[in-house]
């Protein structure tokens, strides 16, 4: 599970707490995911992670490179992981993404 998240964390100085690894982990599986569906995961293995650490988290993770915030108009933010460059697609007739 842990694809080396204990080293990229501590790289980035920051501690890595299991509930940060795991989040890492479902960030990748997912590719695209938003912060909801990021604490629904979490919660399963978590139960007393509260909503507002997974935001808080996000944002540390997101302000030190490790993840990538994606803002999609009218719909929520999605996260991935930070990656080589890639396109993400929205067509502007539907307003579906192609993330």
């Amino acid at each position: 599970m842990d694809r080396d998240y204990y080293v990229l964390l501590k790289k980035h100085h920051l501690k890595a707490t299991p509930q940060r690894v795991a989040m890492l982990d479902i960030i990748y599986k997912h590719g695209h995911i938003t912060i909801d569906n990021i604490y629904s995961a979490l919660k399963k293995n978590y139960q007393s992670l509260s909503l507002s650490t997974v935001y808080k988290n996000i944002l540390t993770l997101r302000d030190k490179g490790i993840v990538n915030e994606l803002k999609v108009p009218n719909s929520k933010n999605y996260y991935e992981l930070m990656q080589k460059k890639h396109h993400h697609l929205i067509c502007d007739k539907s307003e579906a993404s192609r993330i």
